[in-house]
This record gives C-alpha cells, sequence and structure tokens, in this order.
C-alpha cells in the first residue's frame, strides 16, 4: 500500500527550495532599492508561490511503500521515477532528525545498499514517523535471520546413522588355508606332531617301522 510523507513533508520541501533559490531572493531584494520596490516585492511573492506550487506537487508525487521483501519508492513530478530496494540489499539505515522534527517525532531516513558506486545513497525518505524506520528495520532483520538460518543448513554435515548398518565380513576357504599355514599359531602344532611321531617310533616295534 501506498503512503504519502508526513505532512511536514510539505513545508520542510518548501524550506529546501528557499535554500535552493536563496541567492535570487537577496538578488531581488538588493534590486528593490535601485527599482521600483512594488514590483521588486510581487517578484519576489511570485517567486514565493512557485515555489509553494512545486513543493505541494513535489509532496504530493512522493510516495513509498512497505512490503515484506523489499522497500519501494516513487517520485517525479513530470518524469516519475520507481525505485524498488530489496531489503537483502540494504547495509545501513541512517536517521536524521532536525530540532523542529524531533517533538513530532518525524525524521529523515538514509538508506544505503550494497553496490552503490555514487557517494550519494541509494534513497532519502524526507519527513516520515519514526515507526517506519522501526518498520523497515524489523523486516530487514527478519530477512537477515532467515538467511543465517539457511547458511547454517546448508553447512551443517549430514551424519550417518552406523546403528542401523550392519558389517558382513566373507572369507574365502582357500585364503583361510594360506592365512593357516602363515599364521605364527602353526608352529606350536608342527612342534607338537613331530614330538608324537618320535614317540611312536620308540614304541612300535622295529619291525613294523621297517616294512
Amino acid at each position: 500500500m501506498r503512503k504519502h510523507l508526513h505532512s511536514l513533508a510539505l513545508p520542510y520541501f518548501f524550506y529546501k527550495s528557499l535554500t535552493q533559490w536563496i541567492l535570487i531572493i537577496i538578488l531581488g531584494g538588493g534590486l528593490a532599492h535601485n527599482s521600483d520596490r512594488v514590483d521588486s516585492l510581487w517578484a519576489l511573492l511570485g517567486i514565493a508561490v512557485i515555489l509553494l506550487v512545486y513543493s505541494i506537487f513535489r509532496y504530493a508525487t512522493f510516495t513509498y511503500e512497505i512490503s515484506e521483501t523489499m522497500l519501494t519508492i516513487n517520485s517525479g513530478i513530470i518524469f516519475k521515477n520507481h525505485l524498488h530496494i530489496p531489503y537483502s540489499r540494504i547495509q545501513t539505515i541512517q536517521r536524521k532528525q532536525y530540532f523542529f522534527l524531533a517533538p513530532f517525532h518525524v525524521e529523515e531516513l538514509i538508506v544505503e545498499t550494497a553496490g552503490h558506486q555514487d557517494n550519494e545513497p541509494e534513497a532519502r525518505l524526507p519527513v516520515v514517523s519514526e515507526n517506519v524506520r522501526k518498520g523497515i528495520e524489523q523486516r530487514l532483520h527478519r530477512i537477515q535471520a532467515v538467511g543465517k538460518s539457511e547458511t547454517i543448513t546448508e553447512t551443517k554435515p549430514k551424519l550417518r546413522d552406523l546403528s542401523q548398518t550392519s558389517a558382513r565380513y566373507q572369507i574365502d576357504p582357500h585364503e583361510l588355508n594360506i592365512f593357516a599355514v602363515t599364521s605364527l599359531g602353526i608352529i606350536p602344532l608342527m612342534a607338537f606332531m613331530g614330538t608324537a611321531y618320535n614317540y611312536l617310533q620308540q614304541l612300535l616295534p622295529e619291525r613294523f617301522l621297517s616294512k
């Protein structure tokens, strides 16, 4: 939903316009001493009216929208400008509160984004309520929290459940025989067999052995 700036933005725009035209106004006041004062005053009054009308149109055409994913700023009297700023690109939100705006709890917001090349900030909300900044910061923190949780989920290692896996071993009979022959446990068995053979030779008669 599009919203307008605070109503104090109208005198704020008028003040900014006066500061831009102050040199012409001073020169016009100086010329009033050398020419008809009435004509000079009418000229100054005409400039003030033009600046006031310009400020009204600027206020009427300046809107903003705070959605769940981005901040949108619409401006421009003749040439329309639509600026879409995703919260993921916002780096900082600075606040500037003039002394005459503090009693009304309104401020100027300066939005700086990543990848912006110019020295100027990405966008400005000249005169808005303090609740606007709080709403943007809440959505920004929400987006950052979601991004951190997704990063943790992606980097978390997957643990394999070893309790449900069973190890099976198969030994070939031929390999078992080779292991039995080459194993050190066969040595006592061979010594026992040799001793038993010598003992049998002593017990049996020689005629059986000669045969």
